[in-house]
């Protein structure tokens, strides 16, 4: 069944929010590394000559609790890629053995399974 116009319409508007808060956290993220490694760099190399890494490892960390819209959008985008591969390996085995509806079903839900898994992940 086709979608209608409205549903387009709304389908298209969701996308655009999604990339919007995914834009603005990326300006964020921009925005806090670059701040991160002036300051750090700068001072850690007037203070001992030299230029460490611990102050990477902590931005690095801020940089996980930031970017929940990205988080999601990537994670939906590599669950959306298996379900395409399931689709693929579904028909792939349709054509090849129509006879073998259980092996059918096993590939459905195993690519199934692991979207709902990559999805998931961004919850936790």
């Amino acid at each position: 069944m086709k979608p209608s116009y409205e549903e387009l319409e709304q389908q298209l508007a969701e996308s655009q929010s999604k990339l919007a808060q995914v834009a603005a956290e990326n300006a964020g993220l921009k925005d806090l590394a670059r701040g991160w490694a002036n300051a750090t760099d700068d001072r850690l190399f007037e203070e001992h000559g030299e230029i460490f890494h611990d102050s990477i490892e902590a931005c690095e960390e801020d940089l996980k609790t930031i970017c929940p819209a990205t988080d999601a959008f990537l994670a939906e985008l590599r669950a959306s890629a298996v379900d395409e591969v399931c689709l693929k390996i579904s028909n792939a085995i349709v054509n090849c053995y129509q006879d073998e509806q259980v092996g059918l079903d096993a590939a459905a839900t195993i690519c199934g399974d692991f979207a709902a898994q990559l999805r998931k992940g961004v919850q936790s």
